[in-house]
């Protein structure tokens, strides 16, 4: 599997999870051993065997005990009961093991917590596989998903590897064969944040990304809430930007812009769609203090990512005017500050041919270069 050198994982930040995990579930366990259930996609070929996946679950004493199919009476009734959204899946119950072992996962938004069970978010599984062909049981189609996110190429990792600490462990994913969402000549990008340092880090990011393809006659400045991990690390509050979609103006996107915190988003039921499909964690109880599931970016129905590309430590307390002090002035606060950008403007040029003139700079083509290597490697 091909995991470890494609996310950083900081186990000082995602130690939370199974920590929330393990209060939510009342530190339930097993007595001896553990097992999961299977569901399947019959007579789907292109479906990736997620045989190996049994045999990473085997490594930690998890067996198979029953294994369904799409279809029948029982494979229904699972996708029902645990909210299934794209298969295959597995179903285990969250204990104390489970969560232990796969809290690194579980942050990484590779498995839902639903009730007290974790369930396969397959697409993000592209993290351990580098790919994953999945049945979406939303679009009733068959979706290949791939990490175009290789940290180590984005910020260059194996020339300054102390870079590392700054990033957060996450995906971006590209999905072939997805419905495409557009308006009239131009992609759609749903953006769906919260008040968690994590959304106001990604904000100045996409912020700065897409004022490269339009711009934003109007916004204000907002301040997230802090999130605390240990008695050692606290994390925010992040200051950022507040947007509002009818103040972009772009030749190429459309932006659909939705707060959690406001009921309307919460009712809205494309918003639902789209994190039921892809990022149930976002509204899950147990991580509601977390905030590492949101924003949630969809670019045109192609591009998927959930959380912040850097760590929003790094830039806790900083007032806007110290953090672009900070991006000019900190060689390393910059750099990495910078190939985000560059990164997440490199895809925007992919779905637009790279028609726009910062596609052409070289920090940009540096970050498409490194897309497309990860694509033919």
């Amino acid at each position: 599997m091909k995991f470890v050198h494609r996310l950083a994982v900081s186990v000082a930040v995602i130690v939370v999870v199974a920590v929330a995990l393990v209060m939510y579930t009342g530190g339930k366990g097993h007595s001896s051993g553990y097992e999961y259930t299977s569901i399947l996609v019959p007579g789907c070929s292109a479906c990736t065997d997620i045989s190996s996946f049994y045999t990473l679950l085997s490594t930690y004493n998890f067996s198979l005990s029953k294994a369904y199919s799409l279809g029948s009476k029982y494979g229904n009734s699972l996708i029902e009961n645990y909210s299934v959204a794209n298969l295959p899946s597995v179903v285990m119950s969250a204990t104390n093991a489970s969560a232990n072992i796969f809290y690194g996962l579980i942050y990484l938004n590779v498995f839902n917590l639903v009730g007290n069970s974790l369930i396969l978010n397959t697409p993000f599984t592209a993290g351990l596989y580098r790919n994953v062909t999945f049945y979406d049981i939303i679009q009733n189609k068959t979706i290949e998903s791939l990490d175009i996110y290789n940290q180590s190429d984005v910020y260059n990792i194996s020339s300054k590897p102390s870079y590392e600490t700054y990033i957060n462990p996450s995906q971006f994913l590209l999905l072939s064969n997805s419905s495409p969402i557009s308006s009239g000549n131009k992609t759609v990008i749903d953006f769906i944040y919260g008040d968690s340092p994590f959304s106001a880090l990604q904000t100045i990011v996409l912020f700065t990304a897409l004022s490269s393809f339009g711009n934003f006659s109007d916004y204000s400045t907002m301040r997230s809430t802090s999130v605390a991990f240990s008695q050692g690390e606290v994390i925010g509050p992040v200051y950022s930007y507040n947007l509002t979609a009818a103040y972009y103006s772009s030749n190429y996107f459309s932006l659909r812009i939705y707060n959690v915190s406001s009921p309307a988003t919460v009712a809205d039921t494309s918003v639902q769609r789209e994190l039921f499909e892809f990022d149930q964690n976002a509204l899950s109880p147990a991580f509601g203090n977390v905030g590492n599931f949101l924003p949630f970016l969809n670019i045109g129905g192609r591009y998927i990512s959930v959380s912040s590309m850097l760590n929003p430590f790094y830039f806790s307390n900083m007032q806007l005017s110290k953090f672009y002090s900070e991006m000019r002035t900190n060689s390393t606060l910059g750099s990495m500050f910078n190939d985000s950008v560059a990164f997440a403007q490199a895809v925007l040029c992919s779905d637009i041919a790279n028609s726009a003139s910062i596609c052409s700079t070289p920090l940009v083509e540096y970050e498409t270069n490194a897309i497309y290597k990860d694509l033919l490697t």
